[in-house]
């Protein structure tokens, strides 16, 4: 098949982005010829080159990228148009005269379902609903939300988890013995670390990390908080100033983004998530495939990766004190109970999050699609 995916960015800083990397990359190692359209210049545009892969530039957030989608899909000349995310796949829709027949839209995570987003941006999601052969979402949740608010049909929907691959146990073991994370960080091997990665938004709620975890050091002055929290300086700066005002700061440790990020997982004590709203977070998910203790809100997707006291704890959003609880239990877990939770995490991600499941179902859709064109 002939697939042109869109993306309106091309940093792979989010899910979405790691999805459609994840994708691109699959698709053409089974032989489909894939093209991508997404602004030029970033993490997408290098992978595509290194796959031979056909790049539009098209800057999906601006004005004119509706004509210039249009151009792309008409010189690509796709069997399947896959557009990723809201704005992608609004403007995906607006320029494709044959989306009713070939478009599939992805929903990365539905903002809106939490009284985020505005009636306008419901009434053109609404608008284009005809124009739309087929919609995945990545847990089953966004799928209810977004059928409650009427931006999909329900029957031509599928839910497809986000996937990744399942790290070597040895190796896994490796980083535990030699504690990675602790000599990155210049810190005690006997302290204990909870791990944050995410985007400085209002989404991932950094604010309520660092509250637990001030709440944390006063039971356990030893305990130290490593962040991968990307975001621009102003972002920055005021994360690092709630954790001076906490007095806290001397145990948060800001590191930059790593492309492996194994093993931080795999050495650390706990991994936290406070999201006031998700998808399905890959974080979540690669921490378990590393075997890593999971602390994380009990919204959208994530319960349906994360069984609590099972495979992680579930806390309410926006509750610093419980957070602080549960990150306290996990921490301290026996080893026996740290093992089993490890074994349950991953088996878990074998049954249901695996990366290639996830490509070879959303290759069943586009083949679904193509059928029903003839």
């Amino acid at each position: 098949m002939r697939i042109l995916l869109v993306a309106a960015a091309n940093k792979i800083t989010g899910g979405g982005e790691r999805h459609v990397a994840d994708l691109m990359r699959g698709l053409v190692e089974k032989g489909h010829q894939v093209g991508v359209c997404a602004p030029n210049g970033g993490d997408l545009g290098a992978l595509a080159d290194s796959l031979s892969v056909r790049y539009f530039d098209v800057d999906v957030a601006s004005r004119g990228s509706k004509n210039k989608i249009a151009h792309a899909i008409k010189t690509f000349e796709p069997d399947i148009v896959h557009a990723h995310g809201s704005r992608a796949a609004l403007f995906t829709r607006q320029a494709d005269q044959d989306g009713a027949k070939r478009c599939v839209v992805t929903l990365h995570g539905l903002q809106g379902a939490h009284g985020l987003g505005s009636f306008a941006k419901l009434a053109l999601e609404r608008s284009v609903l005809d124009k739309t052969a087929h919609f995945i979402t990545v847990c089953k949740a966004n799928r209810n939300q977004a059928e409650r608010l009427g931006i999909l049909d329900p029957a031509k929907t599928t839910v497809i988890y986000n996937g990744v691959e399942l790290p070597d146990e040895e190796v896994l073991d490796d980083y535990r013995t030699s504690r990675h994370l602790s000599r990155l960080i210049g810190v005690n091997e006997e302290w204990p670390i909870v791990l944050h990665i995410g985007r400085i938004c209002d989404e991932k709620d950094q604010p309520t990390l660092l509250y637990a975890f001030a709440w944390l050091r006063a039971k356990d002055p030893n305990a130290q908080l490593a962040m991968i929290a990307t975001g621009d300086a102003q972002a920055q700066n005021k994360l690092h100033r709630l954790a001076e005002k906490l007095g806290i700061e001397h145990a948060v440790h800001y590191l930059d983004a790593h492309k492996d990020t194994v093993p931080l997982y795999a050495s650390c004590d706990a991994f936290a998530l406070p999201s006031v709203w998700e998808g399905l977070p890959y974080t979540v998910v690669e921490a378990m495939a590393a075997g890593t203790t999971v602390v994380a809100s009990n919204v959208d997707g994530i319960p349906e990766a994360v069984v609590d006291e099972v495979t992680g704890f579930l806390v309410p959003p926006k509750d610093s004190e419980i957070l602080a609880e549960r990150l306290e239990d996990a921490i301290d877990l026996t080893k026996a109970q740290r093992k089993q939770m490890r074994e349950n995490a991953r088996a878990g991600i074998q049954q249901r999050f695996m990366l290639d499941d996830m490509i070879n179902k959303t290759i069943a859709v586009y083949e679904k699609v193509v059928e029903e064109q003839a």
